[in-house]
């Protein structure tokens, strides 16, 4: 018995080095490979590179899908703001077509007080449709404006000023051979006024 116990614990011996040897060698394989990657730089590896790319594009595509929500958010203000203006101007367009029609009436009795020929007449369109859209409504303003900036010179001897361009950059000619027979008829502040009305 005592032979078959010191047996067996010598075989057991044996099987616990030839293990102990084995884990040691690999064990020491996993060393060496582990101190070859940390010899390498930091993204000396592909697989490091592209792993570090990938969190870059992610991070990007994120940071881009914030900025697109936002710019959508604000387009949807805008267009909430700009679906009111244009609705406001329309319905503001009749009242504008009057005010217009009544001051090129003021034009045309100022250059009949001073003998001058009137350059402008009513708008083509005024008067004529009472269906009005943001492009009428926005020439009507122009023309609007442009008649009382030309009244408001009519009585002077010569226009030494530039031609006043419209809202579209368009440039409009004023009378030059407009001779003075009267004061001013009509004061700036109140042709402002007018214009903002």
């Amino acid at each position: 018995e005592d032979d078959k116990a010191e047996g067996g614990v010598a075989a057991r011996a044996a099987k616990w080095l030839t293990w102990w040897r084995v884990s040691g060698g690999e064990l020491s394989a996993l060393l060496a490979a582990l101190r070859e990657l940390d010899a390498l730089p930091a993204d000396g590896s592909p697989a490091a590179l592209q792993r570090a790319q990938l969190a870059q594009l992610s991070d990007r595509v994120a940071d881009a899908e914030l900025r697109c929500a936002a710019l959508q958010v604000d387009a949807e203000i805008l267009r909430t703001l700009a679906g009111g203006a244009g609705r406001a101007l329309a319905s503001a367009a009749p009242a504008l077509a009057s005010a217009a029609e009544a001051l090129a009436g003021v034009y045309h009795h100022v250059c009949a007080v001073n003998g001058t020929q009137p350059e402008r007449l009513l708008l083509e369109h005024a008067g004529q449709t009472d269906i009005f859209d943001e492009s009428a409504a926005l020439e009507i303003v122009d023309e609007y404006v442009y008649l009382g900036r030309t009244s408001r010179h009519v009585g002077f001897r010569e226009r030494s000023e530039p031609p006043y361009p419209n809202r579209m950059g368009s440039v409009r000619e004023t009378p030059s051979d407009l001779l003075i027979q009267n004061t001013l008829l009509l004061e700036d502040q109140s042709f402002e006024q007018c214009v903002l009305l």
